[in-house]
């Protein structure tokens, strides 16, 4: 408890002695007093069990955060990577698809002005 809380207390327990009913009200304020005091002292010491154990699982959650975070990262480095390889996949394709639609000239069937041409050259 601070040094304010403790005076202020005192001051009570010293005017309240003046008062007529003061052995009761001291009674009441030096039991707050005493409450006050040991509540203030549990609060120096080192932590409890119980808190300790929830420092223990936040520091669980903490890591467990860090090991989902960094495997959410792998995830999203595969999938961008799986998405350069199926564009790039896409454009062999297509290129593909645009040779066999034009005709080889090999399998063209020759004309009788392909043939001259031939001739004359």
């Amino acid at each position: 408890m601070s040094e304010q809380g403790s005076q202020d207390i005192r001051s009570q327990l010293s005017h309240s002695n003046m008062s007529s009913g003061g052995d009761d009200d001291e009674q009441r304020l030096y039991q707050r007093n005493t409450e006050a005091t040991r509540e203030s002292d549990a609060g120096r010491e080192g932590p409890s069990w119980p808190e300790s154990g929830l420092r223990d699982l936040a520091r669980a959650a903490l890591e467990r955060s860090a090991r989902h975070a960094a495997q959410a990262a792998q995830y999203l480095q595969q999938y961008l990577e799986q998405k350069q390889y199926v564009e790039h996949m896409k454009i062999r394709l297509l290129d593909l698809e645009t040779r066999a639609r034009q005709p080889s000239p090999s399998l063209r069937r020759s004309t009788p002005s392909d043939w001259i041409e031939t001739l004359s050259t």
